[in-house]
């Protein structure tokens, strides 16, 4: 067994390979190797045909863009490795995997998002073709939207439905009560 730490932050000379704990007289030492994605070369990645080269260049451009919050170099990072994605010769399965972490690493604003679908479809000649729709940041905010719509609607409508019900039950509510009193000071309901 092996274990390998992989740091995706941004200082370069911070690259610990232990882990060290001591609790009164007694120590534990954890020693492992530890891959530090930002001292990576780009070129190297990029000429890997490493499947996990992929991955690594996309935390590599998500560091390089962090703190600055600029979607459109993000953007550009993202539909640069969906074209280099493209033209490994990975699996369709493979293509799909990658691109689904890709999304989950390299966000962007929902109208880069809007672009970068519409740059993959062009790229793979037409929709769902490489990569099923479901699996991209765009579709899910739709979703999200959709679904916090729908329960606005419920709400509103929850609402009118609880006054009615309220109403009806208000009346009923005041007809015991006035008949519980008529009864108490002897008077008949007729």
């Amino acid at each position: 067994i092996t274990a390998i730490s992989i740091f995706t932050d941004t200082n370069s000379i911070y690259e610990p390979n232990e882990y060290i704990y001591s609790c009164y007289e007694t120590s534990l030492v954890y020693k492992y190797k530890s891959y530090k994605v930002i001292n990576q070369r780009e070129e190297d990645l990029i000429n890997s045909e490493n499947p996990f080269s992929m991955i690594v260049l996309a935390a590599y451009y998500t560091a390089k863009t962090e703190g600055k919050r600029d979607d459109n170099e993000r953007y550009i990072f993202k539909k640069n490795l969906a074209k280099l994605l493209l033209k490994k010769s990975y699996t369709r399965d493979r293509i799909v995997k990658i691109l689904k972490f890709i999304e989950s690493l390299v966000y962007v604003k929902r109208e880069y998002e809007k672009l970068f679908i519409e740059d993959l479809k062009e790229m793979v000649g037409g929709a769902g073709k490489v990569i099923p729709i479901e699996l991209t940041n765009a579709y899910r905010a739709g979703v999200e939207e959709g679904i916090e719509e729908g329960i606005e609607i419920g709400k509103q409508e929850g609402k009118e439905e609880g006054i009615e019900i309220g109403k009806e039950e208000g009346i009923e509510e005041g007809i015991e009560k006035v008949a519980l009193s008529m009864f108490r000071n002897g008077m008949t309901i007729e």
